[in-house]
């Protein structure tokens, strides 16, 4: 999922928040790539081609952290918190008891900002990287009213 903000789908019970990878960061690592590969291919010597494979995997390695959409969905009825976010191109999946999601918060740096679930334990799971994806403080609103109403404290950060 690639965007520029946070989607929320509030059904019944259900509530599901999408968290996209930023598109605009993910299109300029994109566009090198294929400049990349071809000056490794069209390099002849040794320490050109090493140059190239390595500005490869770097552009690889960016790509793997900026692309990572991620997505919570709170189940008021089943009592759950299923939790995917990806990093460096693989998803991971968490399912938590909703009674022990806290809330949700926003953590900051100076220019942007990461989606976060806090767990009543003191851990937390940080959903997204820093990134300047818009809608992250609607996101953390609708969690914590959500938990507010399904017995959780929802405690605004």
């Amino acid at each position: 999922m690639l965007g520029f903000s946070t989607h929320i789908l509030r059904t019944g019970d259900v509530l599901s928040v999408g968290v996209p990878a930023n598109l605009f960061l993910f299109i300029i690592f994109l566009i090198p790539l294929p400049v990349w590969i071809g000056a490794y291919r069209m390099t002849k010597t040794r320490r050109g081609r090493r140059t190239g494979i390595l500005l490869v995997l770097a552009n690889i390695l960016i790509l793997g952290a900026i692309f990572s959409p991620a997505r919570v969905t709170l189940d008021g009825k089943s009592g759950t918190a299923k939790i995917t976010n990806v990093l460096f191109f693989i998803p991971r999946h968490h399912i938590v008891p909703l009674s022990s999601v806290q809330g949700a918060m926003i953590k900051t740096s100076d220019l942007t900002e990461a989606l976060t679930l806090v767990l009543n334990d003191g851990h937390s799971i940080q959903l997204t990287p820093f990134t300047q994806i818009s809608g992250t403080d609607v996101a953390v609103a609708a969690i914590n009213d959500f938990l507010r109403e399904h017995g959780a404290s929802g405690q605004p950060y």
